[in-house]
């Protein structure tokens, strides 16, 4: 499934039926690879604030759809606007006024983390002069806090399955004590839950956690407060 996210009042007046303030519309919109058909003669129009979802089987042409209208595959015929911009003649204005979701874990492995808020920042035309300082504060902002968190959170079940990670990331994930708490407390609190790894499992392993965490505390509290 590919599904695209409008905004209420974030679209210009459509241009091609004069009619209604469309964020998105196509019209005949095609793409061919040889004598292959991905797309034919795509036509819709969505309103702002519509959630629009294309279903279909492997082969459809959803992502070679979603690829035109994101300017990044260029049509074999007809034409699209987003957010009223054309997708053929303004890719610029079409790609600052959409957004992008990934299914998985967006960042470079092989990159620093500086490296990839520097990738954002281009990607979301921060302007040159503005960059560094922008990073700085943002980074500033994050803390010390974050920095230790945020890996734990990413690498878990809390934000989409296991099996959707990366090979190395699903080590890693196993050997975070937060999966083991997203687990439990799913099995928990929600109607029907079941427990992944087993809530023996769950808790032998937060209660390990804390004990480990308990006993570093301890040992660097003096040194902290000294």
């Amino acid at each position: 499934m590919c599904a695209m996210f409008f905004p209420k009042g974030s679209g210009r007046k459509s241009q091609m039926n004069g009619k209604k303030p469309a964020i998105l519309e196509t019209e005949a919109l095609t793409r061919r690879f040889g004598t292959l058909t991905a797309v034919d003669a795509l036509t819709i129009s969505v309103d702002a604030g519509e959630v629009f979802g294309l279903l279909g089987p492997n082969g459809a042409g959803k992502t070679t759809a979603i690829k035109m209208l994101t300017t990044l595959l260029p049509p074999t015929s007809g034409r699209a606007r987003v957010a009223g911009f054309d997708i053929t003649r303004q890719a610029a204005s079409v790609r600052r006024a959409i957004g992008y979701v990934p299914q998985a874990v967006s960042v470079d492995g092989s990159l620093t983390g500086y490296e990839n808020l520097l990738i954002f920042a281009k990607l979301y035309d921060i302007p040159r002069k503005e960059r560094e300082s922008r990073l700085r504060d943002a980074l500033a902002f994050m803390g010390m806090g974050q920095v230790i968190t945020m890996p734990l959170f990413f690498a878990s079940n809390a934000i989409y399955p296991i099996s959707l990670m990366p090979g190395w990331l699903q080590i890693v994930s196993h050997a975070n004590p937060l999966t083991y708490e997203v687990d439990a407390l799913r099995a928990l609190m929600l109607a029907h839950g079941t427990s992944s790894f087993g809530l023996g499992l769950d808790f032998s392993i937060l209660l390990a956690a804390t004990a480990i965490a308990l006993t570093v505390g301890a040992r660097l509290y003096p040194r902290v407060v000294t």
